[in-house]
């Protein structure tokens, strides 16, 4: 396994055993060449030994797969949304969407932020896939719920084909 290859080097590096902790990171990308984790620890690795050369090299094809991932954008916009930057977690939910788009919770993670921007005429959409992409008949009630409530409580912004 990657990870176990992966904590070693880690170990070895904090023992002050840089060059075995190279091999033991390098191995972990021979098991799983995108594992992120290896590929960050090696950039570091190398920056500590002055091989920038090679740092830059592990940060960017890091960069590169980060990019990649859905829930790594989501992320982000889960950390504008609670800092308050809403306009910048729509952005990132949205490339989280165009990455996984039947992810039921990044779009009610969307649906949100739109509400705090006060465009709700853009939540009805992303409520809707929410409850289509729902994985169980639980999460469906919750997100039906979810609907009934906005209904409720903003039929006067447009909402009242919500469940249509």
């Amino acid at each position: 396994m990657a990870c176990a290859w992966t904590n070693m080097g880690v170990a070895l590096t904090r023992m002050g055993e840089l060059q075995e902790a190279e091999t033991r990171h390098q191995q972990a990308l021979q098991v799983e060449p995108g594992d992120l984790v290896a590929l960050s620890n090696l950039a570091a690795l190398y920056e500590r030994l002055g091989r920038d050369r090679d740092a830059e090299h592990y940060r960017e094809k890091a960069r590169r797969l980060q990019e990649k991932n859905p829930y790594y954008h989501f992320n982000l916009g889960l950390r504008c949304y609670l800092s308050g930057q809403y306009r910048e977690s729509i952005a990132h939910y949205r490339i989280a969407l165009k990455l996984k788009p039947k992810e039921h919770y990044f779009h009610m993670a969307l649906a949100k932020a739109y509400i705090r921007v006060g465009e709700m005429d853009k939540v009805a959409s992303c409520l809707k896939q929410a409850l289509k992409n729902a994985p169980d008949e639980n999460a469906k009630h919750r997100y039906s719920e979810k609907l009934d409530w906005l209904l409720a409580h903003h039929s006067d912004r447009g909402l009242t084909t919500l469940k249509n």
